[in-house]
């Protein structure tokens, strides 16, 4: 079966920041590729897209936006409405170092660098412009 013309530009354009961020680009290239696997490889479709989705993470961690490892956070809070006590996001320091912050309505950022630091002053921050941060509970 023929590539699509989306599908070839998304297979032959370089993943970066900004297309590990987009959840619709990252979906679309796996889809893509997972399709490409199948024909090529002459595997179940299950196992096309499952390996499609680790190359995809592999590719996202060689730019700094995914740790290829599974990394449990050390410390969490919640960013929660200051009004309404909802909570708006979670701020994680991860055991290897580098710092987690998910906020509603916004893409999830990790620090490049390994830099604990930045945990405190995540919350800080979030503090300074009317937040409220309280320990983590799991929802």
């Amino acid at each position: 079966m023929p590539v699509s013309a989306h599908c070839k530009d998304l297979l032959e354009k370089t993943v970066d920041k900004d297309a590990c961020l987009d959840f619709r680009d990252t979906r679309a290239r796996v889809m893509c590729q997972a399709w490409h696997i199948m024909d090529e490889e002459k595997v179940p479709f299950k196992e096309a897209v499952r390996s499609s989705w680790d190359r995809s993470k592999k590719d996202c961690a060689v730019v700094g936006m995914f740790s290829p490892e599974p990394v449990d956070p050390r410390l969490s809070v919640d960013i929660v409405d200051a009004e309404t006590g909802q909570r708006k996001g979670v701020i994680s320091l991860m055991e290897d170092g580098h710092v987690s912050v998910c906020a509603e309505k916004a893409p999830c950022y990790m620090t490049e660098k390994p830099s604990p630091e930045i945990y405190y002053i995540a919350q800080a921050y979030y503090s300074g412009i009317g937040y409220g941060v309280k320990p983590h509970e799991e929802s």
